[in-house]
């Protein structure tokens, strides 16, 4: 096998990981179990044989990757044309409300922004105060920006090569677009796909359960003096640290998640009148990418 053939850009926490699992059960499809970063490298070049030849020996036609951020990035675009001028994109889109909050949650979870109440931490986006010491918090509002996005990557990776899948439609009915995505991919469906049980990636909103997960961080991230994360760890977790983090996620989930509230936050009117004229273009702008109209983005999801 010499080329990536598809790739699933983004956007994060709105079903990417759904898609993932789903499409690599397929018996035509190698894609990898974790998330690959080859495409937002400079050395990316260098990272594909290495890619390639799992997904030779594993004896299936079609070789795929998942990073929900690649989306977003126009250098990844043309490394991707560059490698392969087909190749096919698949990005799924949220509400973009609701896709924010999701985000800002997954991002505290793993240090990368500092633990706050929900009210307290979007105030603090919006006034751009946690942004000056908490390098990742700007994706929780950029990346809900389709508009630019979509059109700046679809312009270099061609627009018949992007795939637009709703969170709200895989919701709704995940076969009928599964049964797309593998046609948009030129694999049979019928039969061939098997999907995960429960919700992958399951966003955690108990800040209890978020201050205690917090604890696997010391295996799995680097992070500074301040307890900020900057990075996934690159060496190889050694057996003891790989204990501590499955102990932390097992007493989470035996313990602590039974007793906790997971319900989402309620979102005041004050905050989503501030925040949803920031994303209005990106709405209408799905609405017409797509020929639908899409009522339920233009209303507070999380209306109290």
């Amino acid at each position: 096998m010499s080329l990536v053939d598809f790739a699933i850009v983004g956007v994060p926490k709105s079903a990417t990981t759904f898609i993932h699992y789903t499409v690599r059960t397929h018996p035509d499809v190698f894609m990898q179990e974790n998330e690959d970063v080859t495409f937002l490298q400079e050395d990316w070049a260098e990272r594909i044989p290495s890619f390639l030849a799992g997904a030779t020996a594993s004896r299936r036609r079609v070789a795929g990757m998942k990073r929900p951020d690649l989306l977003f990035s126009p250098d990844a675009a043309r490394r991707m044309k560059s490698h392969n001028p087909a190749i096919k994109t698949i990005a799924v889109l949220r509400h973009p409300v609701e896709r924010l909050v999701a985000h800002y949650f997954h991002l505290m979870g793993y240090c990368y922004i500092p633990l706050r109440d929900f009210d307290t931490g979007m105030r603090s986006l919006i006034s751009g105060e946690m942004q000056k010491e908490w390098w990742r918090s700007f994706e929780v509002f950029a990346f809900s920006h389709y508009r630019e996005a979509i059109e700046r990557f679809a312009e270099i990776i061609g627009p018949e090569n992007l795939h637009v899948v709703l969170h709200d439609d895989v919701k709704a009915d995940a076969p009928t677009v599964a049964r797309a995505v593998c046609g948009f991919l030129g694999l049979d469906f019928e039969g061939k796909v098997t999907f995960p049980s429960g919700r992958p990636q399951k966003v955690v909103y108990s800040l209890d359960r978020l201050r205690f997960l917090r604890h696997r961080n010391e295996a799995t991230m680097q992070l500074d003096e301040f307890g900020r994360a900057i990075k996934v760890t690159s060496r190889a977790l050694t057996p003891q640290e790989r204990a501590w983090e499955m102990v932390v996620k097992q007493f989470d989930e035996k313990v602590i998640a039974p007793i906790s509230d997971n319900a989402p936050p309620r979102l005041s009117t004050e905050l989503w009148e501030k925040i949803y004229p920031q994303f209005r273009d990106d709405i209408l702008y799905v609405e017409r990418l797509l020929g639908r109209e899409l009522p339920t983005w233009h209303a507070n999801p999380l209306a109290a």
